[in-house]
């Protein structure tokens, strides 16, 4: 039973399953939620790695949101710009899994 204060993790906004954006414009990807107590949000490539920051092509800021930068089209790279990627909150009241996004630059 959950207590007055606690929550288990839902989804405000989802990330789309697919995203498709410019080496020019980079993007967004936001996975937003609520629960209490707070949930942690982390990314994983689709076969379940955590996704690797690389400063200046792709990072995750303190809300959730995973960014694609901009970037000069010699540093494209398959495995990071033509990927899945799966958002995944937790809290110790659970876990919710997001549908998988699909990137490409």
């Amino acid at each position: 039973v959950l207590g007055e204060n606690q929550s288990e993790p839902r989804f405000i906004q989802e990330p789309p399953s697919s995203v498709i954006f410019t080496n020019s414009t980079g993007a967004t990807i936001n996975c937003v939620t609520d629960g209490t107590p707070s949930t942690t949000i982390t990314w994983t490539t689709h076969d379940g790695r955590p996704l690797k920051e690389i400063p200046g092509l792709v990072s995750v800021l303190n809300n959730g949101s995973m960014v694609f930068h901009g970037f000069p089209a010699q540093r494209y790279d398959t495995r990071l710009h033509d990927a899945t990627y799966i958002c995944t909150a937790t809290s110790p009241r659970g876990a919710l899994r997001a549908t998988p996004t699909h990137v490409r630059a």
